[in-house]
């Protein structure tokens, strides 16, 4: 999505998230998640969005700075603090 017109990736950190459907195994000490299903990028090859390095190719447009208005909002106010940072930067306030 990255490579698309009006897109723009914010958050604390580069995204690490699965492109692939995820699958899910509930077992009696917590859930297994895994990859379900096969995306191919637009070359028809198999797309990962982690490298062997366990680092994502995909990178960050803005960085929503993790400090202390951060950690307020998040566990003292329950606010999602990333959602709200992410449209007062795009709204320019």
């Amino acid at each position: 999505m990255q490579g698309m017109e009006g897109v723009t990736f914010m958050g604390f950190t580069r995204p690490n998230g699965s492109a692939q459907g995820v699958g899910e195994q509930p077992l009696e000490s917590g859930d297994l998640y895994f990859p379900s299903v096969l995306l191919l990028d637009q070359n028809g090859e198999v797309f990962i969005d982690a490298g062997t390095d366990r680092n994502s190719s995909d990178d960050i447009d803005i960085r929503i700075t993790f400090d202390e208005d951060a950690v307020k909002a998040l566990f003292d106010d329950g606010e999602d603090y990333v959602l709200e940072e992410a449209l007062r930067l795009m709204h320019g306030k």
